[in-house]
């Protein structure tokens, strides 16, 4: 017999972890400024000189997916705010990233698959669901060269993830009580229901916004989430959040320190935002949007002066140049 949570559970949980933080309002926001229009590069590659610590402990076997503790991992590599200055999107794959790729193959992931991993950051149709559900409404504009990347990936876009839910937390991911009853295994967290069913190459990773309030150990929470997802033979790709909900971005320090120290790849989308009116949002911990133009349309002037626009640009750029460096890797070898 299937399992089912009650509801007072249900709604006690979706009490704490829901009302204060990052879930979409019903309300239409209001237009921001109109500055001259703003465009993001189609790359950023520089970066400051990172220096590694003197001695480095290897990121955990990818075959394996030990338990996280509070206290375990390697000392922290990164200074608190070199991640201000890492490029938008990685230049490079460590050995280790192509060693998860094989082992993904080896499980029978998708090489032409992604997984959507987060918060309302995340959510459909605003992240990049537009481009299957509305594709009469794309408009790439100089960024055509994209267009081998939305062929390639086409089943991933529109697709409702299973491990991206409004009010969603790094460790409410990797909690049963917060599953879809209907198609997941009744003692599944959302985080291996979505791998299992959608058999992704990577996953895009957002978290940090919900994070901020509640009490969970973020970094805990995280590492917990990189390690299920490597074990899975699902290359992690993590982002740094637009927000800065918990004060300080200390969540961002830890999301760039963690990539560093699991040599995994990192989009920094908090860089992409800064140049834009509001820091790209509209409140606190919502991204920005045109009440006119398609969040999909790249080309009309101002159209990158929103959030969530860019955000879809920015992910597109990312998921082109993984393609390309995965396809090289698979060629060269």
């Amino acid at each position: 017999m299937r399992f089912t949570p009650r509801p007072f559970l249900i709604v006690m949980t979706l009490f704490v972890f829901v009302s204060a933080a990052c879930v979409f309002a019903a309300q239409t926001p209001a237009a921001p400024p109109s500055p001259t229009p703003t465009s993001i590069p189609a790359t950023l590659t520089s970066s400051p000189t990172v220096e590694p610590a003197a001695t480095e402990t290897p990121a955990p076997d990818p075959t394996q997916t030990p338990e996280p503790t509070a206290t375990s991992g390697p000392t922290p590599t990164l200074a608190p705010d070199a991640w201000k200055h890492l490029p938008v999107i990685p230049t490079s794959l460590s050995a280790k990233v192509y060693k998860i790729y094989d082992l993904g193959k080896l499980m029978g992931n998708n090489p032409a698959a992604f997984s959507k991993v987060g918060d309302c950051h995340s959510v459909m149709p605003y992240f990049l669901g537009g481009i299957e559900l509305y594709p009469d409404r794309i408009r790439l504009g100089e960024y055509a060269y994209l267009q081998d990347t939305l062929d390639y990936y086409t089943g991933s876009f529109g697709r409702e993830s299973l491990a991206t839910k409004d009010g969603l937390s790094a460790r409410a991911v990797t909690a049963p009580l917060w599953n879809d009853w209907r198609v997941c295994e009744a003692n599944e967290a959302p985080l291996a229901c979505e791998y299992r069913l959608h058999k992704p190459i990577m996953a895009i990773i957002s978290f940090g916004t919900n994070d901020a309030m509640g009490s969970m150990d973020f970094e805990n929470s995280m590492r917990r989430v990189i390690e299920n997802t490597i074990g899975n033979g699902v290359i992690p790709i993590l982002s740094t959040k637009p927000d800065d909900a918990e004060g300080g971005h200390k969540f961002n320090q830890i999301i760039a320190r963690l990539a560093y120290e699991y040599e995994l790849p990192l989009w920094n989308f908090w860089a992409v935002v800064q140049p834009l009116p509001e820091h790209g949002m509209m409140s606190r911990d919502h991204l920005s949007y045109s009440e006119i133009l398609p969040m999909v349309d790249f080309e009309t002037p101002g159209s990158l002066d929103f959030g969530w626009t860019t955000r879809n640009l920015s992910a597109l750029q990312l998921l082109d140049a993984m393609r390309t460096m995965l396809l090289e890797y698979e060629t060269g070898k």
